[in-house]
């Protein structure tokens, strides 16, 4: 995905001029970021696990230093807010009808599909999770 296209998508500002212009996937897990990854970091602590683990840019609601100007630092109003908007777009690029349940249902759903069988994809409440799954 172009680091232009999140940007508008997540209403964010680029904090300096990145040598990359791509990122392959958005995460919010440090235990799932790969290099070419975006990572949405909560914390201080969580940017240099992420730079060292090769990611092409960060996606922050808070101020820090930008310690590395060859990827895209981006910094959002929100990250819950961001990765919604997020979630949002990529599901609204894909042919699908949506379903809204309760704890339940989705638990007894969970069970008997496995995610986009049958062109069926489910959603849980835990956006972090979600996005990791999505994009």
């Amino acid at each position: 995905m172009q680091i232009s296209s999140i940007l508008d998508i997540v209403e964010g500002e680029l904090l300096n001029t990145p040598s990359i212009s791509f990122i392959y996937k958005i995460k919010t897990q440090l235990s799932k970021v790969h290099e070419g990854d975006l990572f949405v970091a909560y914390n201080e602590f969580q940017i240099q696990e992420a730079l060292n683990k090769g990611v092409f840019g960060i996606l922050i609601d808070f101020e820090t230093n930008v310690c590395d100007n060859e990827i895209a630092w981006i910094k959002v109003k929100d990250t819950n807010f961001a990765i919604s908007k997020l979630i949002r777009y990529k599901l609204s690029n894909m042919d699908l009808k949506a379903y809204h349940c309760n704890k339940v249902s989705f638990e007894l759903l969970s069970i008997f599909l496995k995610n986009n069988q049958d062109g069926i994809q489910l959603l849980s409440n835990d956006l972090n999770k979600q996005i990791d799954g999505l994009m």
